[in-house]
């Protein structure tokens, strides 16, 4: 630096001519220099001014006293960019400086010099920079300066300034529109749908506009974008690449980036199509990008949804020769789907005009070229659509492939593309040869009995309507179903209307033909006479796969009145059935209550003499007593469960059973029914012992059945036996063959058919004295199959009978670790528990108190459940741990008293344990018991065993 100054003061010595003006650029460091160089200014100040005037620029000497400038020298460059002519030069010096100033400028230029000089230094010089307005040479209009000002003397409190003056219009003039175009983008995407935003791609500072912050739920300033946007999860994961790229493509100096993503919105993900454009100072110099985010999500919806029905259109037609779109009005051909390769090449690579002429000239005959030609050029398509005929169809006899003429439908569909405005069309040929034939068979074969029949397509829903009156009339139309509808709003009363119309839908006939090869709707049209008529409609297929359907309606009002009067008839006799049932299902009812009530008396006491010592003789007649009313509790189930009878289903309950049970249970029940008749049994045992896992309720009553049945028709001294044959046992598994042989009676070969029919029983001298219900046999093989098993019958009339047995089940033998399920079962201590047991049965009450004071529960009676009810609101929470609650009480039954019982306010009564323990045992008691709020349904008579586990999984 003190090289150029001292190179700067030689120069201003010797006057060198236009050097000098450059010369007041430079910076003064030096004191001493500074006032040397202000003398020499004085000195030479003449010749400085020439220096000056010789400057393209604008350069000015100021004066500065108590806030008042005054102008000693302006250059002629300054005059030239002012546009200043010499006439108006000298009253444009005669104003105060300050005054050629804009009047908003004027204040800020002395408030900027005021500032300067309070830290203003002789040593280390300042300069005043700023833009300011200055009044051009024609008085009127103003031009933006900008100003550089340095003091180069002070002198009695008299400040002499330095200027340059460099034109800044444009530049300003520039950064005044970048300001306005960005506050009216800024406005604009506040109340449009769009999201604005701007950032330093230096920075990666993000600032975001109101909307933005709202819809995005965003701070107004953003670090580290775009960085920070993913973060906050604000661009979808399907989307996040495509944005990256973008964001990239701008960081990496591109002017302008776009892109669509998904982003998420308070309401969701909303598609948004993002445009980035960068914006540059004159200087070439990015300033900052700009964002702008348009919400696109509903023509994303409409461009789906337009392309899908397009794509229908093309795909949807089975028989379709060829299907093309075309766009008409960029005339062009789009997709072409077609199996005819001559079609594919006649449009590819062609206008619209040209294809349609090509195709037009290829397939038609000679009789109907013109006709083609003339109705799907461009220019007919476009009058079409504008009339708002938007789909037509024409048919046409035309050449496919070469081969013989064909008829064929050319059909047209006509739309137009909600992005980009353009009108699309898809125009698809479809073979009806077939159909035509078809048209024909089906005119020349109708039958006068018909009202009309009507050949329609499922798909397209083009279709013909031949009626016998007046004179074969056919109709056709393309909205089958449609027109289906409102014929039948016209002819039908609104009820009658609406049944049929809802009955004749696409999905609804297809559903009905896939069961069946026909499909009817009947309906009733009356007359304004009163007279009533009975209409048949019939659905059925002509081709299936075409998806073709005849339908044909009949009148059946003749069959339809005689049908009516049978079914009076029969509905007569079915109420007098019903009423039958209904006092059948009562009587059964009531026997079950009376039979179960004593024989929960048997099972109850049967149980507690078999816990107290007794003699060995004692204790096996116990025992049998025990697997007899056992046995005879299942018969009652049987034959007294009216849903599992008439429905058939019966519920298997395997579990262990050894074998050594099953032949004392066999033994035990047959050998003392044989001794009575004096039939001798054979029973073949099995030579090891094992345990089968099976339902032994059920095994039993097959054997019980098949061998009373033998005994039953085997005189006196006859033989019945029981083996087993072609058994083995294979992986756990026992396959085995149980043969029920008598030499009794026997059957006949005509009944042997029907022998496993329920209630069916062969009627002949020699066994009507043992007539039975005849259900034993049916009962057999529904549980025989029910286990997987078979059964099979052979009979001859007075030599005997033979039932095989054909059964598999899982098995396990003792010499694995066998346990039951008493020694496997962990005793739950329930000693001291408290138990109300509400019971009207004295005997009822008597064996249940015993059973469970034997486990150790406290037992508290209540005989009826008003009692049980007032035992409940007296007792402190949590006294009772359950509660036994018989149905059928007086004074307030079972069910009423749990209702009651549930609405205590008192959080254990909600929740105590309420077991039914009930001969009402059919499955409608049941879900009356479930309703009242009980836990548990226990049918009596009651087996110890199983309400000893129900109590223990409540009371553990």
């Amino acid at each position: 630096m003190v090289r150029e100054l001292e190179a700067f003061l030689h120069i201003m010595t010797i006057g060198a001519a236009g050097v000098l003006g450059l010369g007041f650029c430079a910076t003064f460091y030096d004191n001493r220099k500074t006032r040397k160089l202000l003398k020499q200014f004085n000195r030479n100040k003449e010749k400085m001014i020439d220096l000056l005037s010789s400057v393209p620029g604008g350069v000015g000497i100021f004066q500065y006293k108590d806030g008042v400038i005054t102008r000693e020298y302006l250059n002629e460059g300054y005059y030239r960019m002012m546009n200043m002519s010499e006439e108006s030069r000298d009253d444009y010096q005669k104003d105060k400086t300050i005054s050629v100033l804009h009047k908003e400028d004027a204040q800020r230029l002395l408030d900027t010099i005021e500032c300067y000089l309070q830290r203003y230094s002789a040593s280390r010089p300042d300069t005043v920079s700023g833009n300011f307005r200055i009044i051009t040479g024609d008085r009127k209009t103003y031009r933006w300066l900008n100003l550089n000002a340095k003091v180069i003397k002070k002198e009695k409190g008299v400040f002499t300034f330095y200027c340059s003056f460099t034109d800044v219009e444009d530049e300003m003039n520039a950064k005044r529109e970048l300001m306005e175009s960005e506050a009216t983008l800024q406005v604009a995407t506040e109340i449009s749908n769009m999201i604005y935003w701007e950032y330093n791609p230096e920075t990666n500072i993000a600032k975001m506009s109101e909307k933005a912050r709202q819809e995005l739920h965003v701070p107004v300033m953003m670090m580290d974008y775009p960085k920070s946007w993913l973060e906050q999860g604000i661009i979808h994961s399907d989307s996040i690449k495509i944005f990256q790229e973008m964001t990239d493509k701008i960081k990496e100096g591109a002017e302008y980036a776009e892109c669509e993503i998904k982003t998420l919105h308070e309401d969701g993900y909303h598609w948004e199509q993002i445009r980035c454009q960068s914006i540059y100072a004159p200087s070439k110099k990015r300033i900052k990008v700009i964002g702008i985010a348009i919400d696109i999500t509903e023509q994303k919806r409409a461009e789906d949804r337009y392309n899908r029905y397009m794509d229908s259109l093309m795909r949807t037609n089975p028989k379709a020769i060829g299907a093309i779109r075309l766009n008409l009005t960029k005339n062009w051909c789009g997709e072409c789907y077609s199996s005819n390769e001559r079609l594919i090449y006649l449009h590819q690579n062609r206008t619209v005009d040209d294809f349609i002429q090509n195709i037009c000239y290829v397939t038609g005959t000679k009789e109907n070229k013109q006709d083609l030609l003339e109705t799907f050029n461009r220019e007919s398509l476009f009058k079409e659509f504008y009339d708002g005929n938007n789909n037509f169809s024409k048919e046409y006899c035309c050449k496919i492939g070469g081969r013989s003429p064909q008829w064929i439908n050319i059909s047209v569909n006509m739309g137009r593309n909600p992005v980009n405005g353009d009108i699309e069309a898809i125009i698809y040929c479809t073979n009806i040869n077939d159909d035509k034939i078809a048209e024909s068979i089906i005119k020349d074969s109708i039958e006068h009995d018909y009202d009309y029949m009507i050949y329609f397509d499922m798909i397209t829903e083009e279709y013909y309507v031949y009626t016998s009156y007046p004179q074969d009339m056919v109709v056709s139309g393309t909205k089958f179903f449609t027109t289906a509808v409102e014929q039948a709003k016209k002819i039908l009363p609104e009820p009658e209307a609406e049944k049929v119309y809802s009955q004749i839908n696409r999905k609804t006939i297809e559903r009905e033909l896939s069961k069946s090869d026909n499909y009817y709707i009947y309906y009733n049209i009356d007359k304004d006479d009163q007279t009533l008529y009975r209409k048949k409609m019939r659905f059925t297929y002509v081709d299936k796969k075409a998806h073709k359907v005849l339908l044909t309606q009949i009148d059946v009002t003749d069959s339809y009145l005689m049908e009516q009067m049978k079914n009076k008839e029969l509905t007569a006799a079915l109420d007098a059935a019903e009423k039958a049932n209904n006092a059948k299902s009562e009587f059964l009812s009531r026997m079950s209550h009376d039979m179960r009530t004593p024989m929960n008396g048997i099972i109850g006491m049967t149980h507690l003499a078999l816990v107290e010592k007794c003699p060995v003789k004692t204790r096996t007649y116990i025992k049998k007593i025990d697997m007899l009313s056992n046995f005879l509790l299942g018969l009652i189930n049987d034959i007294l469960d009216m849903s599992k009878i008439e429905s058939g289903k019966i519920k298997l309950n395997p579990q262990p059973y050894t074998l050594s049970e099953f032949n004392e249970y066999i033994l035990a029940i047959i050998e003392p029914i044989c001794k009575v008749k004096n039939i001798t049994f054979n029973y073949k045992k099995i030579a090891i012992d094992f345990i089968a896992i099976i339902d032994k309720l059920r095994i039993n009553q097959i054997f019980f059945n098949l061998l009373s049945n033998a005994i039953k028709f085997t005189p006196n001294g006859g033989e019945v036996s029981l083996t087993y044959e072609n058994s083995f046992i294979v992986d756990h598994l026992l396959t085995v063959d149980c043969v029920v042989r008598d030499n009794g009676i026997g059957m006949s070969k005509e009944f042997l058919e029907h022998a496993f029919e329920p209630f069916t029983q062969e009627v002949s001298d020699s066994k009507t004295q043992n007539m039975g219900s005849g259900l034993g046999l049916s009962i057999v093989k529904e549980l025989v199959e029910l286990m997987g098993g078979t059964i099979e019958c052979t009979s001859e009339l007075g030599k005997g009978t033979e039932f095989r047995v054909h059964l598999q089940c899982k098995i396990s033998t003792y010499e694995e670790e066998f346990k039951t399920k008493e020694e496997v079962k962990k005793e739950i201590s329930m000693k001291g528990k408290r138990i109300l047991l509400c019971e009207d049965n004295e005997i009822n009450t008597e064996i249940a108190t015993l059973l469970l004071e034997q486990k150790g529960l406290i037992v508290e009676h209540a005989t009826n459940g008003a009692i049980g009810v007032d035992r409940m609101k007296a007792a402190p929470a949590n006294y009772y741990s359950a509660i036994l609650m018989d149905i059928s009480m007086p004074v307030m039954n079972g069910l009423d008293a749990t209702k009651q019982i549930r609405a205590l306010k008192r959080e254990d009564c909600k929740k105590i344990p309420i077991i039914a323990m009930t001969a009402n045992a059919f499955k409608e008691d049941q879900e009356m018991c479930k309703q009242a709020g009980m836990d548990e349904h226990l049918a009596k008579p009651i087996e110890p065993d199983k309400l000893f586990d129900i109590l223990e999984s409540y009371l553990s």
